[in-house]
């Protein structure tokens, strides 16, 4: 954060002063001055659209104006924005303009957007200090050119996103306006050693990898007091009218209420800040607090104390959103309620101060005056303390928490101390919860409930009994059970039904047996769990092994179905909620499902053995019935990186449909368009490997790679546009719609290509050797050499022993480009003349070197026009991406509804061209080169042609 600082404090300085002496002496120069100088600072690129000063706006004072200035990164984050300021002015008090550092009265900053990243690698995209500037800032800090003498800081419109990718943290703060006015007599290196500052929030949202979020609108803070006296006396008024936070979908403030008046007596010289009449309000609930705080180096002392004189069992329940959200007036309490705490110490390093919180809540209820029945005697007894110390000595003390609902008393204790060296803790739990008795305490309008959850569990003892399996001096015994469980809810599609769910507990381990239905689906779950201790306390990796199965199995309810699309070729982003593996678990599951239904796909006898630890899913010995066939496979899903996931697996397939599997798996006609309308059976073995999208579980396709074989006795194919091509070119009508015969091939996928090795294979009395490669982009690279016998009449319509055909297949699947050379064919009739016509060698000899020109002519000619099409059709596609990208950069700047979107999208239209414009450049160029490795090709045939003359 200091660093940071610094770093806004060194840029600020340079651009201040800039915006002020060029004005003056470089007036025509100084818009190229400041970039320069800054740039010259910073390892990123700044631009600046206009710089003006003004003597009479806020005369005596000057007042500097830079128009539209930002930050663009480099390197690691080229073409990403970190700032962007619609707006920046300064007041200038004129006299210091003639001495050595200039004095700032007052500052405003409107329109502005903060992008502030951590990436993957753990590099922040603010840490943008040139090598040689840091080195000099390190070595002055003592001074600074520029002095604040602030009388008024005012920020209109600012927007700040934090993303840190390592933590999948994100935060954002939207329409961000401050207004502080007093003496803030500071100089920038003084600032850039503050660690925290205050500001007036619009709106702020948050969100982290444990999924909590909270939202916080129209946050407002009044300050006033002067700051450049010794000792300052500053009054702040804090409003907060909606802040809400949430857990896994689960809101534990909704809307909430913050108020705060707050009178602090701050005496500068000596760091110490001394609270005077307090209050503060979280929703009904109010305090009062006192006490002070001092800042003396690293160490924080301080003496506060929090008091709730006139607290009420329903201000208790306003933090209850369900409550708060709905008719929280109308209802009836009663009860008494006790809410203090106090903290006394210093604190410093892993040093806490004293502390002690209590809340106690007596003899309680609650009742909605239109539902029939109150939740009852309701009691709390917590008290959280520390005598001082490390964390260490913390006690966590829950001596009642208890409610009685609808008739069924339910009550927890527990007590927790030692946190850190050996956790020591008792906890208690006994009762019966009727799930469909809420709905007659609290409003459920989206929500339907019923069944049972009963406990009886008792646990007490050190981890270190666990840990040294001295489980005789380690208490736990008791079970928890739920039994006919409904859950309806609005906005879930299908039913939670949970038949019976019991943990049956030991010191050693935690047995469960478990049937629950989702939907359609139904699962039975049974084993045990082991290190549960650890699990719950440490948050330590907990052990498992189970048995799980299911009579039937619908991914496509519980996930959603995926979409009819072509599938995407980027990544998984945060919005697409990834799927995540915990990484504290470590399971071993025997699973076995009869049938389960995954988009188009029927799988039937799902068997196997799965294992989970480190985020990392293995799966053994799988095998499974499904398309006419069968398969088994093992490998591995790794879910480390959950917007990255990666698979790689060993799979073996038996006897499989192929109409079936291109009909319904959605990845078969993107890696072999060839067989998109195929029929009969194939068996296939390889290894493959894919980055995986974490929201479908799809494979992304150029990331695919894979290496295998391919097997068929009779395969037919249809509606190849290639093949027609060549059946009428070379006058074999079954090639248009041909019955393939023990086909077997050998396969390579990488790069987005599927290369196959050079194979043999017969249709009809022909005999044909293909090799080559077709892209996912669906374009064509083959060669193929077609050798028809003596019974086939050949395209010169006589009948001669063989006829041979070299054939060149390129374009793309729809629109193939077939090339035919009949330098085989040649050979065979040359031969024919020479033995039929010995009298007239001499003159059959010209006729065939003769027509032997011809062929070389026209094999070279063709193979010109070929490479002329090549690079005409890539040239069209190239062009049409980077079309595509224009209309989609124009798109995005035109839904921009502000400027700061509309910079951005800007930008990242600009981004999209030129990737397009790449991709083009390189589509150009592999036709290029395919171009002339067909005319080079095409020559090496011709110069044959005159040896096999000689």
């Amino acid at each position: 954060m200091k660093k940071a600082l610094k770093i806004f404090g060194g840029v600020v300085a340079a651009l201040v002063g800039l915006m002020l002496v060029s004005p003056i002496l470089l007036k025509d120069k100084a818009k190229d001055i400041a970039l320069e100088s800054i740039n010259g600072m910073l390892n990123a690129e700044v631009y600046l659209n206009d710089v003006s000063i003004s003597f009479f706006k806020n005369f005596p004072n000057a007042s500097v104006t830079a128009e539209k200035f930002g930050i663009i990164g480099k390197d690691n984050f080229a073409g990403d924005t970190l700032a962007d300021v619609g707006e920046f002015t300064v007041v200038v008090n004129l006299s210091s303009l003639l001495s050595d550092s200039y004095q700032i009265n007052k500052v405003q900053i409107k329109d502005a957007y903060l992008n502030a990243v951590v990436d993957t690698l753990g590099h922040a995209n603010w840490d943008i200090m040139a090598s040689d500037s840091t080195e000099a800032a390190a070595e002055d800090t003592s001074a600074s050119a520029v002095k604040l003498a602030l009388e008024k800081i005012s920020v209109e419109n600012l927007n700040v996103k934090y993303n840190d990718m390592p933590s999948r943290m994100v935060a954002a703060l939207e329409k961000v306006d401050l207004n502080m006015k007093g003496d803030l007599d500071l100089s920038l290196t003084t600032l850039a050693n503050i660690d925290a500052l205050s500001l007036n929030v619009g709106k702020v949202a948050y969100s982290d990898s444990s999924n909590l979020g909270a939202n916080v609108e129209n946050f407002n803070i009044e300050m006033s007091g002067k700051l450049s006296d010794a000792i300052s006396k500053i009054k702040s008024d804090l409003g907060i009218e909606k802040l809400s936070v949430r857990q896994s979908g689960i809101p534990y403030l909704s809307e909430a209420k913050i108020k705060a008046d707050i009178n602090v007596e701050a005496d500068l010289d000596n760091n110490k800040y001394t609270f005077g009449q307090n209050n503060i309000s979280l929703n009904e609930i109010s305090a009062s607090f006192d006490g002070f705080v001092q800042l003396i180096d690293t160490v924080i002392d301080m003496d506060i104390k929090l008091a709730t004189p006139n607290i009420e069992f329903k201000h208790i329940l306003s933090l209850i959103p369900a409550i708060y959200a709905k008719d929280f007036e109308s209802i009836q309490t009663s009860g008494k309620v006790n809410l203090n705490a106090e903290a006394k110490g210093k604190m410093y390093g892993d040093v806490l101060p004293a502390f002690d919180v209590n809340l106690g809540i007596s003899e309680a209820m609650f009742k909605y005056p239109d539902l029939p029945s109150a939740l009852k005697d309701i009691n709390v007894a917590i008290n959280a303390k520390n005598d001082g110390g490390t964390a260490d000595n913390i006690i966590v003390d829950i001596n009642k928490f208890g409610f009685n609902l609808a008739g069924n008393p339910f009550n927890v204790t527990a007590k927790l101390k030692k946190l850190i060296s050996d956790p020591d803790f008792a906890f208690s739990a006994k009762g019966l919860i009727d799930f469909q008795k809420i709905s007659e305490v609290v409003h459920i309008d989206d929500a339907k409930l019923q069944g049972k959850l009963s406990a009886d569990l008792d646990a007490a003892g050190l981890m270190s009994y666990v840990e040294k399996e001295q489980f005789d001096k380690f208490k736990v015994d008791g079970s928890l059970g739920l039994s006919d469980f409904v859950l309806t809810m609005k906005d879930l599609e299908y039913n939670v039904e949970i038949g019976k769910a019991n943990l049956d507990f030991t010191t050693q381990n935690v047995g469960l047996d478990a049937n629950l239905k989702l939907g359609k689906s139904d699962l039975a779950v049974t084993g045990k769990l082991t290190h549960f201790l650890q699990y719950v306390l440490r948050n330590e990796e907990i052990q498992g092994e189970l048995a799980v199965n299911s009579s039937y199995m619908n991914i496509n309810e519980l996930m959603g179905a995926p979409e009819e699309k072509e599938l995407e070729e980027a990544p998984v982003t945060e919005s697409e909620s990834p799927l995540e593996i915990p990484n504290n678990i470590d399971f071993k599951m025997n699973v076995g499902m009869n049938k389960i239904i995954y988009d188009k796909i029927e799988i039937d006898n799902f068997k196997g053995n799965i294992s989970l630890k480190n985020a990392v899913a293995k799966l053994n010995s799988l095998s499974a019935n499904t398309m006419g066939g069968s398969f088994t496979a093992s490998g591995e899903f790794d879910g480390r990186d959950s917007l990255k996931p990666f698979a790689a697996a060993d799979v073996n397939v038996k006897e499989m449909n192929l109409s079936e599997v291109f009909t319904k798996v959605r990845t078969a006609h993107r890696l072999v368009p060839l067989f998109s309308d195929a029929s009969g059976k194939f068996s296939m073995s390889g290894k493959f490997s894919s980055a995986i999208n974490g929201k479908d579980l799809s494979p992304i396709m150029q990331t695919i790679n894979a290496k295998g074989s391919f097997k068929t006795a009779n395969m037919g194919l249809t509606n190849v546009p290639a093949f027609t091509k060549v059946a009428d070119k070379v006058g074999l009508s079954a090639l248009k719609n041909p019955q393939v015969k023990d086909l077997n091939i050998s396969f390579v996928i990488k790069d987005g290509k599927l290369e196959i090795d050079p194979f043999e294979t017969f249709i009809n009395n022909a005999t044909l050797n293909v090799s080559g490669w077709s892209g996912l982009d669906r374009t064509l690279g083959y060669v193929a050499k077609i050798v028809l016998p003596q019974e086939v009449p050949g395209k010169a319509g006589k009948v001669i022993d063989k006829v041979g055909f070299d054939v060149n297949v390129g374009g793309t699947f729809e629109q193939p480009e077939v090339k035919i050379s009949a330098a085989s064919m040649i050979g065979d009739v040359k031969e024919k003349v020479k033995e039929k016509v010995t009298e007239k060698v001499e003159e059959a000899k010209a006729k065939v070197n003769e027509e032997i020109e011809k062929q070389k002519a026209k094999l070279i000619a063709e193979a010109e026009s070929q490479r002329a099409k090549l690079i005409e059709t890539a040239q069209k596609s190239g062009d049409k991406l980077v079309q595509e990208a224009e209309e989609q950069s124009a798109k995005l700047q035109k839904d921009a509804k502000n400027p700061i979107q509309k910079a951005a999208a800007k930008k990242s239209g600009d981004v999209l061209v030129k990737k397009a414009k790449e991709k083009s450049a390189q589509l150009v160029q592999e036709a290029t080169a395919n171009g002339d490795k067909i005319v080079n090709n095409a020559k090496a045939q011709a110069a044959k042609l005159d040896t096999n003359n000689k």
